[in-house]
Formats: structure tokens, sequence, C-alpha cells
């Protein structure tokens, strides 16, 4: 029994702090939910963090998918519209052209609050495997709108911010 004032106050914070767990977590819990799917790529660009200005990179159009599974998996392709090759087997510079018009990397993903934490574990670009890169993510209706922190592009090592929308294909 609670026979003080200071005793009372105590185990009100205290009854609060569960409460506001148990309401906070279902929150989270819903937010890794909500990304889980299969998601048609609709707009990629690279925002140079120093000017502002939007870079597409792989055109207005692009093509990709990206998957989130229940278990905490991903795997994501993007690539531009208009890849070309001239035969089966193609150039070393198309090979180049290719490359350099597409990423791709699949891992493990967790999402805390609006943050998305992925670790590749394989990638279009070897020093991707095994890192891991964070995104701020926000789903509404149908889409899902993802944007990284800011990093170095592989193009040509100038500050970005990449920016994905998705609309949700299942």
């Amino acid at each position: 029994m609670i026979n003080s004032y200071h005793g009372a106050a105590k185990f009100v914070f205290a009854m609060a702090a569960v409460l506001g767990a148990m309401l906070v977590s279902p929150i989270m819990a819903q937010a890794q939910s909500d990304i889980v799917g299969t998601w048609n790529v609709k707009e990629f660009y690279q925002l140079v963090t120093s000017t502002n200005e939007k870079r597409y990179i792989l055109g207005e159009n692009p093509l990709g998918m990206l998957i989130y599974t229940k278990g905490g998996q991903f795997c994501t392709t993007i690539a531009a519209a208009d890849r070309k090759q001239a035969a089966n087997a193609p150039t070393d510079a198309e090979r180049v052209k290719l490359h350099n018009s597409m990423f791709s990397y699949c891992g493990t993903y967790k999402t805390e609050g609006n943050l998305l934490t992925y670790k590749s574990l394989s990638a279009w670009m070897p020093s991707y495997v095994g890192t891991e890169r964070k995104n701020k993510f926000e789903v509404s209706g149908n889409t899902l709108t993802t944007q990284s922190m800011p990093f170095k592009s592989s193009l040509d090592n100038v500050e970005v911010v990449g920016v994905l929308k998705y609309e949700r294909m299942e």
C-alpha cells in the first residue's frame, strides 16, 4: 500500500512510463509492417546537399522494384529505363555504361520509428557489402518515400541525399 505522497507520485510516474511504452511500441511495430510487401519505383533522384539541385541520374522514369519481407529481409534493383546494348554479349564499354546506369543490393533491414536501417549482404558495388545505411521513410496510402542520410555519390563524389518514391504493388 502506498502510504506517502512521495510514494504515490513514484507509483503514478512508473505506471505512466509503462503505459507510454505500451502505446509507443505498436506504432513502431506498425511502421515496419507498413513497408512489408513489393514496391514499384516511381521516382529516384539525388539531391545535392550544397545546392538543392535534383539530379535524375537514372532518368525521370527509372525501372525497378523493392521487396521487404516480414522476416526483415529486403532486395532492390533500380535501373535507367533507356539502358541499351548492341548484342547478347555486351562489349566492355557497354558493361561500364550498364553498370553505371543501375544499382542493386539485398540484405536485412529494421525500423525504429521513421528510421530504416539496411545492412547489405550483397550489392552491385563490393564496398556496400557488410555496411549499414540509414534512411528516413514515410508511408502515405500506397506510396513509400525513402530519403537517405547524406553520402558521397559513387558517380562524382559529390555529397547528396538519395530520394526514392515507390508505389505499392502488393
